[in-house]
């Protein structure tokens, strides 16, 4: 076979490999699409193949890093996206994943011939290898996050890395069983050793003849395909486009703090009733985290007792038996629990007004207390409304949620105070979120989710009845309100991509005074009456407004489950990021 003959023959079986491969992790893909990419792989074939076609020394044997490194970034995104369309359904296509393990072979390849025959230097060669082990952090970490949550990585996902602050990632590390520690500590050394292999590989390479010719055209080619291959394909591939876009998200959120000002001119805000009164009182609203009203006893009568002081108060509330979550993570539900935006009028957070600004233009001194740290990167939307408070304060005096109690304790009541609490709750990893002598249920395993969940519920019970009884004593407290975040299943570990209604079924309570009741009975009876009626926790900024009685060009009564206006239902209510009909819940009839 003649040297073209055998260089076409090449071109043809790689180039049956690329497109090959992705037409098997591709079947849904259409007549124009076929067409696209049949032509998209052939110059990524030509750039596989450069170094081979431009050097008669090239041999894959001393390429074995590079060959493996490219094969993860082309494969990995594309085969876990196919495996999880096979079980979910879908119709994955990710070409650029497939081109850039192509064009970055090229790349390394190129890189590496160079640095034997001109920059045979340590720092230089550092570099190279310190690159590679940068490039194969993201497949691995891909791979891993599939084999702990069985499906590739998602924009959920995504955002809860970048909301994690360390203190959370080593709390979610300690809880991960020992053999998936094992098989992911097993998979990184490996990776590391065969990068750290490579490392003496280049004074292995043969003596590259390389003429002025062959020198011009690899220093053209190199930097043209390096700045294809970083630049314009790798921010395209699956798993960083994912991480570039919820970048970008954070990016917009932080707009809020600018346009915050401006928004705020635009907000009108005039008394309905007696709410706005100058007299002292004081209204709090706790946010709970993770709170299933599955296991909750005052919700759920087929459960052991996790809610003894609510349980043997209902008549003292209010309780709303058929809310929800409008998302399964906590930033997307309180970015739109605490402000306008709801996934009923697409209002773009950036641009809503927040329970906090509606709480001051009725003249109340506002307050945010957290047991939730701060995340370290980006500030999510929860802290930019909380930092609009007069004070605002992350942690109290102990670990616990019971904490908080002593920044209720610096409260004046003779002010009129409009105070958040954000508990830790029920947050994964269950048996850290109470103290010992609240654990009255057990399991087999140390770290048992099922029992360690329900102990944690007990706890809460309690901290809210500490919250409550304190600001009934010493606050003139005239409304309490408690709702979660979101679901969660005890059952199985923490999944960003949890979609069953399990972890959207929250529980959601309000108390009001009696001297509330007697001045605001028109805002009472419709919350009795609305009791019963379905609800998603994207309305809780409505819900606030109608129980601060307020007029606003910001406030929607229909709604509202504090307005006879509520028009909410069975058939209209969504939850799930706005995806889930709430009369396709299961556990309905529970």
């Amino acid at each position: 076979m003649s040297k073209y003959l055998k260089q076409i023959f090449i071109f043809i079986v790689i180039y049956a490999l690329i497109f090959g491969f992705y037409l098997l992790v591709s079947p849904n893909i259409g007549i124009h699409a076929f067409g696209l990419h049949s032509r998209r792989f052939i110059p990524a074939t030509l750039a596989c193949i450069l170094p081979y076609l431009l050097f008669k020394e090239f041999h894959l044997k001393n390429f074995k890093t590079e060959i493996l490194l490219s094969v993860l970034w082309a494969v990995t995104s594309p085969y876990l996206a196919y495996i999880d369309a096979k079980t979910n359904g879908g119709s994955p296509s990710f070409p650029y994943d497939v081109a850039t393990g192509a064009y970055l072979f090229s790349t390394l390849a190129f890189a590496k011939i160079l640095i034997k025959k001109y920059c045979d230097f340590r720092i230089i060669k550092f570099s190279y290898y310190l690159l590679q082990l940068l490039l194969f952090i993201v497949p691995v970490f891909h791979i891993l996050y599939y084999l702990k949550f069985g499906h590739s990585m998602s924009a959920n996902g995504m955002m809860v890395i970048f909301q994690t602050n360390p203190s959370e990632a080593l709390e979610y590390l300690s809880s991960l069983n020992w053999q998936y520690l094992v098989s992911a500590f097993v998979l990184l050394v490996a990776f590391i050793l065969i990068i750290f292999n490579n490392i003496g590989s280049v004074k292995f390479l043969p003596e590259y003849i390389i003429t002025k010719k062959k020198l011009i055209i690899s220093c053209i080619i190199l930097p043209a395909v390096a700045y294809y291959t970083f630049f314009s394909l790798i921010p395209r591939t699956q798993f960083i486009n994912i991480a570039i876009n919820t970048r970008e998200y954070f990016k917009a959120v932080e707009e809020y703090g600018i346009l915050h000002n401006e928004i705020i001119k635009d907000l009108q805000v005039e008394s309905n009733g007696e709410a706005l009164s100058s007299s002292p009182d004081t209204i709090i609203i706790v946010i709970g985290e993770s709170a299933t009203r599955n296991y909750m006893k005052a919700f759920n009568n087929n459960n052991d007792e996790t809610t003894p002081w609510l349980s043997a108060n209902k008549n003292e509330f209010l309780l709303f038996n058929n809310s929800y979550s409008c998302a399964w993570n906590t930033v997307p539900a309180l970015e739109h629990a605490l402000t306008e935006a709801n996934y009923y009028n697409n209002k773009e957070f950036n641009r809503s007004v927040s329970i906090i600004d509606i709480a001051k233009k009725a003249g109340y001194k506002t307050y945010w207390f957290s047991n939730q740290g701060r995340i370290g990167i980006y500030d999510t939307p929860i802290t930019m409304v909380a930092e609009t408070c007069d004070v605002a304060k992350w942690g109290g005096d102990s670990n616990y949620d019971e904490g908080l109690l002593m920044h209720l304790k610096t409260i004046n009541p003779n002010e009129k105070n409009f105070i958040v609490l954000h508990i830790m709750g029920s947050h994964i990893d269950y048996h850290l979120r109470y103290p010992k002598e609240y654990q009255i249920w057990t399991d087999s395993d140390a770290y048992g989710r099922l029992a360690d969940y329900k102990n944690s519920l007990v706890y809460t019970d309690k901290v809210l009845q500490n919250y409550f009884e304190y600001a009934k004593n010493n606050l003139n407290l005239n409304a309490f309100i408690y709702f979660s975040d979101h679901g969660t299943d005890p059952n199985r570990s923490r999944d960003p991509d949890e979609t069953k209604f399990i972890g959207l079924r929250i529980p959601l309570f309000v108390y009001l005074s009696e001297s509330y009741k007697e001045n605001n009975p028109y805002i009472t009876a419709a919350l009795s009456a609305n009791q019963n009626k379905f609800f998603s926790n994207d309305l809780i900024y409505n819900l606030v407004c109608g129980i601060l009685n307020i007029k606003s060009n910001h406030y929607n009564e229909e709604e509202s489950l504090a307005s006879p206006k509520y028009k909410f239902n069975i058939e209209n209510t969504k939850a799930g990021l706005g995806t889930k009909s709430v009369k396709d819940d299961p556990y309905l009839n529970i």
